[in-house]
């Protein structure tokens, strides 16, 4: 079976369009990652069903993390001090605030001057935001400027090839005597 021009396209815009869709999702990784660990790190704390997540509000950063305790109780506040601690000193990012809730509610919220009152200077070295996402936005665009050049190299290629075996071919039967006529003829 040989393969046609029209079928490498197809082959070609298959394959960018899952390039693409794994640069899409490698560009979400780094936060989402982050924001697992934290999860992680709450629950090795005695917590469950723990989420954590960030968004952007009216110019602050705001990261909240959900949990229940193990045992149906009322929280105490160190809970919320122990869960606000791992968030400041674990947490890769910069951030304003952060919300807490705990079995369901809203237990607390605390601003970043709060957090830096209580625990002191943070552990790690905070990464803005809006940093990280610049980088993921110039590796993306580089690896898909990078993979666009490779499939025009590529189609460059495929199309010379076969303008080099049509003009053999023709060379060696003839031109066919009217277009779209089935050429060479079957011997």
């Amino acid at each position: 079976m040989t393969t046609t021009a029209g079928d490498r396209f197809g082959v070609a815009r298959r394959l960018l369009t899952v390039v693409l869709c794994f640069l899409a999702v490698g560009g979400c990784t780094s936060m989402s990652g982050d924001l697992a660990d934290l999860e992680s790190r709450v629950t090795d704390l005695g917590f469950r069903d723990v989420v954590a997540w960030q968004r952007d509000e009216n110019d602050r950063t705001i990261v909240t993390v959900e949990a229940y305790t193990t045992v149906p109780r009322a929280y105490e506040r160190s809970d919320i001090e122990k869960i606000a601690e791992v968030v400041w000193d674990t947490y890769p990012h910069e951030f304003d605030v952060v919300e807490l809730a705990l079995n369901g509610y809203l237990a607390d919220t605390l601003p970043a001057d709060d957090l830096l009152d209580l625990f002191g200077p943070r552990a790690v070295q905070p990464t803005s935001s809006t940093d990280s996402g610049i980088v993921a936005v110039i590796v993306t665009l580089s690896v898909f400027v990078l993979l666009m050049g490779l499939i025009v190299t590529f189609l460059v290629l495929a199309l010379r090839r076969l303008e080099r075996k049509r003009r053999e071919h023709a060379s060696q039967y003839g031109a066919p005597p009217y277009p779209g006529y089935w050429w060479p003829p079957h011997q």
